[in-house]
């Protein structure tokens, strides 16, 4: 077994080898051996067949463990690494079916609680929370503005910003800004510290 000093999660690509991703994510090819013993797979390891999935057998997509020089999460479990928290449909708590608690609340968690904070801190003005004044995003400070590229540019750096704010995101790409009037509409991708991009789409107007 490979002594594990630190670790992060990765997806594979779908029909990519274990050789192909160690190269891609370690840069040697030959330490896909490591990427076995960490996650206690056997052959044929990972699979897009949905009867060939068991323990040791996983689907593609499935984050892998990959060693790192340093420990960047405490916890094996994706779920673990980006927590739970209330499950919030336009801004009201679910009940019951409507979240995975049973009769209870609804809550979220792992990729999609980390997709809904960052939306709710999209949606917070900045200095919106008395007790959190550094929480939020200026971005509805540009709705109105007349649409130039020096307004363009401080709405990308504003989203950028708060996205980046979240301890979770390492990384925010493919950022799509339209503001009309008294509107606007952001798509961006953000990259968390493990496992795959997280789409945000957030819609906005003067209030």
């Amino acid at each position: 077994m490979t002594a594990l000093t630190g670790f992060r999660h990765a997806d594979m690509v779908w029909g990519e080898s274990l050789q192909a991703f160690a190269l891609r994510e370690l840069g040697d090819a030959a330490r896909w051996g490591e990427i076995v013993d960490i996650n206690n797979l056997i052959p044929p390891y990972v699979t897009s067949d949905p009867a060939q999935i068991r323990d040791g057998v996983v689907p593609y997509s499935t984050p892998l463990l990959v060693p790192s020089p340093q420990r960047q999460v405490e916890s094996t479990s994706p779920d673990r690494l980006f927590e739970r928290d209330i499950a919030l449909v336009d801004g009201r708590l679910t009940i019951g079916e409507e979240g995975t608690a049973g009769s209870g609340v609804g809550v979220v968690s792992g990729i999609e609680n980390l997709s809904q904070a960052l939306r709710h801190r999209i949606e917070t003005d900045h200095d919106e929370l008395l007790f959190h004044p550094r929480y939020g995003c200026r971005i509805r400070e540009i709705i109105g503005t007349t649409n130039t590229r020096p307004s363009s540019t401080l709405s990308r750096e504003y989203i950028r910003a708060a996205l980046l704010s979240d301890p979770r995101i390492k990384d925010v790409r493919t950022m799509r800004i339209n503001a009309a009037g008294d509107s606007i509409n952001i798509q961006a991708e953000a990259i968390p510290i493990t496992g795959r991009a997280v789409d945000v789409d957030f819609g906005a107007t003067v209030r």
